[in-house]
């Protein structure tokens, strides 16, 4: 067991001077003042926070690479293993690796390694962020536009077979898309986030109540808020969906 003294602990939505948090092994026990620290644990191991903040570990819900390497370049568990080893120097305690737009043989490649892992937590990995390729031409930002296609239901079922708890989330535009995929990723537990998209208001509105429950990079790479024509920026603010900024 280990004790963090002298941390600023951030719990729930406030900050707490004067408290130390005990863990064993992996997992956080108890909470207590520091001046019942030695009646209550004794000659416990402590690590000095000297003043830093003590938090949850940030998730990152999309990176497509970090620490020098790119996982579209190299679907790699040295990638993932590199990306995590970066993330963790900032906080960054788990992520969905994101491989853009690409063609199916990656996609499936990134879904074998991500589901050969048998401790995800090591790699700091909570499945992957497929985004796209079933995107907008027009909103395709770096994406490679010899890529873009609509979705089609066999790589669809694939991801579906893999799990959600190997594939998290898949971003695409949903005025490309078909409502029963959006219903099918959705019911299998996977996220649906909006993105890339050049959709009108009621494009997003409409497909919202099949299942797309995110928004990828607001703003970013979608259709603006403009005079009389909201678009998926309008969409996402007057809705539950959630947005990455």
């Amino acid at each position: 067991m280990k004790a963090i003294i002298n941390g600023e602990l951030f719990i729930g939505n406030k900050f707490y001077t004067g408290k130390v948090l005990i863990m064993d092994g992996e997992r956080i026990v108890d909470i207590i003042p520091q001046e019942e620290l030695i009646t209550t644990y004794g000659n416990i191991e402590t690590i000095d926070a000297e003043n830093a903040y003590v938090t949850p570990g940030f998730i990152d819900l999309q990176l497509n690479g970090c620490g020098g390497v790119l996982f579209n370049d190299d679907i790699s568990l040295e990638t993932l293993d590199t990306m995590h080893k970066t993330n963790l120097k900032y906080g960054c305690t788990s992520f969905t690796p994101t491989l853009i737009t690409t063609g199916d043989e990656s996609i499936e490649k990134a879904i074998e390694l991500v589901k050969g892992i048998e401790n995800k937590g090591k790699y700091g990995v909570v499945g992957l962020h497929i985004e796209g390729p079933y995107i907008s031409l027009q909103k395709k930002g770096i994406h490679n536009p010899k890529f873009i296609r609509k979705a089609d239901e066999a790589m669809i079922d694939k991801m579906i077979e893999a799990g959600k708890e190997n594939v998290r989330i898949v971003t695409l535009a949903p005025e490309n898309t078909d409502k029963k995929i959006i219903s099918k990723l959705n019911a299998a537990g996977i996220h649906v986030a909006a993105g890339h998209s050049n959709a009108s208001y009621e494009q997003v509105k409409e497909k919202e109540g099949f299942g797309i429950t995110l928004a990828t990079h607001l703003y970013n790479g979608m259709s603006s808020f403009n005079h009389r024509e909201p678009g998926v920026v309008g969409a996402v603010f007057d809705s539950d969906i959630k947005a990455g900024v």
